[in-house]
This record gives C-alpha cells, structure tokens and sequence, in this order.
C-alpha cells in the first residue's frame, strides 16, 4: 500500500512561508590559509528555504539529511573563505528543493586572537564571534546570491557622560580657588576625569554579491 505524500498536496489555506527549515547544526569547519596552518571554526548554521502555498510542507521538515548532506559536502571540500562557503550550501539547496525560490544560509562561529593587554603587555587570547550568511534568489538557472561576513567584539568604553560631568565640576571648583586658567588647562592633560566602564558590542559586516557562476 502506497502512502499518500501529505506535504507535497494542496493546502487549504495556500500561504507562501518565506522560512522553512532548521537552526543550530553545528559543525566543524577549516579554512585553509596559505603558508599557514588551517583556522578550525566551531560553527552553527541555520538553514532555510521558503515554502510555496501550493505545497502542505517542505520535504526538508521530515529529510534532515538532506540539509546535513548539503553542509557536510561543501565542508568537505577546501575551504579558502568562509562566505563562500555559505553561497555554496545556499546555491546547492536551491538544486535540491525544486520548489523553493529563495534559499539562505546563516553561519556563526567563535574565532580566537592571540592579544596583549595594552599597559602590562601580557598575552591572552579575545574571542570574536564570526558571523556570514549567503541568500540565493532562482533566476533562470543562474541564481542571485548576495553574501555577507561580518565579525562582533565585545569591550570596555569609557562614560563620555560622567566623565564631562565630573570635568565641568572640577573647572568650576579649580576657577572659583583661583588657580590660573593655563594650570586648569595642565591639570586637565595630566589627570584624568573619574567615569564609569560600560560594556559595548561592536559589530561590522560587509556585504557583497557572489560572481561566482
């Protein structure tokens, strides 16, 4: 007795879903670097396709395989540039799920650089927290693909904020002692203001579009 293929019948409800498919599998990737010895990124990618209304479901939802074969294919290759990487995954989904339109591909990988600390000079590592992604757009057998990396740190500023403040204060106590403006001035170069750190995220990312055919 044959089975009836649910997913692929007409709904009731037709809806276009622009995201259809899964988060969070994580794989080891190598880049490789010439001269040098390869960069490993513990990675996670999410990985989607959208689903036309004429379909109930994506055959991906229930073929988890199909997704992990993809990603383990274009990992198993050489790696040179992680962005690539994710047009290749998006490009060969596209292959795969005939009924999609619109493929993307998200990766997020933690990378560590060696640092010194800026006034002890000792040596400890800084994780960065890599980020690339690909979408593919079906055009006529040549897809459109736009590819983005991008890389987030995390550090320690200084409250411009409280430091003005405290900078204000202190000039108008300086000025009502009496001290001359020209000394006012030498303090101010010498002695820095009291403020208080803050955490901040920094985040940059470049985007382009993959030439490759």
């Amino acid at each position: 007795m044959e089975l009836p293929d649910v997913q692929s019948s007409l709904p009731e409800v037709r809806i276009n879903l622009t995201r259809v498919g899964v988060k969070n599998v994580q794989k080891l990737v190598e880049v490789a670097r010439p001269g040098k010895r390869p960069v490993i990124f513990i990675s996670n990618f999410d990985v989607f396709v959208d689903l036309p209304g004429s379909l109930k479901g994506a055959n991906l939802s229930r073929n988890f395989e199909v997704i992990d074969d993809v990603l383990q294919q274009a990992i198993d290759g050489e790696v040179k540039v992680i962005e690539e990487l994710c047009s290749a995954v998006a490009r060969k989904l596209l292959d795969r799920h005939e009924y999609a339109e619109r493929t993307e591909v998200r990766m997020q990988s933690q990378f560590m650089v060696r640092r010194e600390t800026p006034i002890s000079e000792t040596s400890c590592h800084e994780v960065v927290n890599v980020h690339a992604s690909a979408i593919a757009q079906r055009n006529d057998g040549s897809p459109i693909i736009r590819k983005s990396i991008g890389a987030e740190v995390t550090g320690m500023t200084a409250c411009p904020c409280a430091q003005n403040i405290m900078k204000d204060h202190a000039l108008h106590v300086l000025e009502n002692l009496g001290v001359a403006d020209d000394t006012i001035n030498a303090f101010f170069e010498e002695v820095p203001m009291a403020t208080h750190n803050q955490r901040g995220r920094g985040f940059l990312c470049i985007e382009t579009d993959d030439d490759q055919h």
